[in-house]
């Protein structure tokens, strides 16, 4: 044998790409599941061996505050309604399907991004069976088992209804997508019923904590606490590549971790989600989430159960701007009803309280002017409104209003003069 046979035979470098795969698979592979990764699975597909991880968990596990077996007591409309008044740029309404029968999903990526450079090196899925909530974990030992562990998802997941995940709408599934492109593979997973939990949750719960990232909603509402297992996101492409040139203290453990959390979090997040799209008037829902679920709920043209959870949500103490938008956004459902004797008193609450707004002053003088045809109440509270709009900042806001205002007191002023003298 020659000086460089004998040198490219020690690289790994054989007769033929089929002896390369796997005399890199047969030198890498053991000496990672040994030393790395916890024990898991090697499977053989046709495009090489994958390897993954699975963890059964009771479905009494808790996670956070609730069992995972809490999802399950929802009604299955409730994904469906969920993302009915999504965020979502394709908008539209999702086919109810059971979630009882939907794979939780969450990778960890070599990138931010989804260029072709970007690759998901751990694939995490979690599904309900009979008495268990199960976990699987693909994980990428070496680049080259990417087309081997997506062709056994690919072939595995076909039997599932539709996916959940946090912000997989606009991560994962795009990425998993264009990386199953580039291996000539079509999961009809990634285009069944999906549920992205990210626009509900910023619906419920936007601007009430730092952000409405996952992190954040398991300190703040789910009570999930993270062990020191646990490592920083943004850690997480830096660790994979350190382990693909030979070093790992552990880390992979704890991506592994990280991951298996995000997605038990997808479970105990749904189940709030459901939880609180069925029992809004719940004694443990916040009156702030109240209002937010009202406006869902008129989003979804349930204007019975927006009435319901506004006048609980006022009952309860809120902020000042989320009280005003309650009083606001219930007596605007009035009017739209033709109910305008009812939405008076919530005007006149808001128009007191709030100084720095003419709208509730405008719609009780319209109310007065049009409907009850009592003119001096009308222009008492357009001159109100006047003195509001006085104090405030010198501006094409204060000129718009002044100048309608000044228009109304005018009209009032000629019709009661009209009135008196006829």
């Amino acid at each position: 044998m020659s000086d460089l046979a004998q040198r490219l035979r020690q690289l790994g470098v054989n007769k033929g790409i089929g002896e390369l795969a796997s005399s890199r698979q047969a030198a890498r592979a053991p000496k990672r599941v040994d030393q790395a990764l916890p024990p898991g699975q090697q499977i053989e597909t046709p495009f090489g061996v994958c390897f993954f991880i699975e963890e059964r968990y009771p479905l009494q596990h808790i996670h956070g505050r609730a069992p995972l077996s809490g999802l399950l007591a929802h009604d299955r409309s409730a994904a469906a309604q969920m993302a009915t008044v999504s965020e979502e740029p394709d908008g539209g309404e999702l086919p109810a399907f059971d979630l009882s029968q939907a794979l939780f999903i969450d990778t960890e990526t070599t990138g931010l991004g989804q260029g072709a450079g970007v690759l998901a090196f751990l694939i995490g899925v979690g599904y309900f069976e009979e008495a268990a909530f199960v976990l699987r974990q693909y994980f990428l030992r070496d680049p080259a088992e990417e087309t081997a562990a997506l062709n056994h998802l690919t072939e595995w997941s076909d039997a599932y209804a539709g996916l959940v995940s946090f912000n997989g709408r606009g991560f994962d599934v795009p990425l998993l997508r264009s990386r199953c492109v580039l291996s000539r593979l079509r999961p009809s997973i990634l285009d069944r019923p999906h549920l992205d939990l990210l626009p509900p949750s910023r619906r419920v719960w936007r601007g009430r904590f730092e952000s409405c990232a996952l992190g954040s909603l398991e300190r703040h509402v789910l009570g999930v606490q993270r062990s020191q297992d646990d490592i920083m996101s943004w850690l997480i492409p830096d660790l994979y590549r350190q382990y693909l040139r030979g070093g790992d203290n552990g880390e992979m453990r704890q991506v592994l971790y990280h991951n298996a959390v995000d997605i038990l979090s997808l479970v105990t997040l749904a189940e709030q989600l459901c939880r609180l799209f069925a029992y809004p008037l719940a004694e443990d829902v916040d009156p702030r989430e109240r209002v937010a679920l009202a406006r869902w709920f008129e989003a979804l043209d349930l204007p019975e159960q927006a009435e319901t959870t506004y006048r609980v949500a006022l009952e309860g103490w809120l902020p000042i701007q989320a009280q005003h938008l309650a009083l606001q956004r219930l007596a605007a459902l009035l009017k739209k009803q033709e109910r305008r004797p009812e939405a008076v008193p919530l005007w006149v609450q808001w128009a007191m309280e709030d100084e720095g707004s003419v709208e509730a002053h405008v719609e009780l003088a319209k109310y007065y002017e049009w409907h009850t045809q009592e003119l001096d109440k009308a222009l008492a509270w357009t001159q109100q409104a006047l003195t509001v709009v006085a104090k405030w900042p010198r501006g094409p806001r204060r000129d718009d209003a002044r100048s309608e205002l000044d228009h109304r007191r005018a009209r009032l002023e000629t019709r009661i003069m009209n009135a008196q003298s006829g």
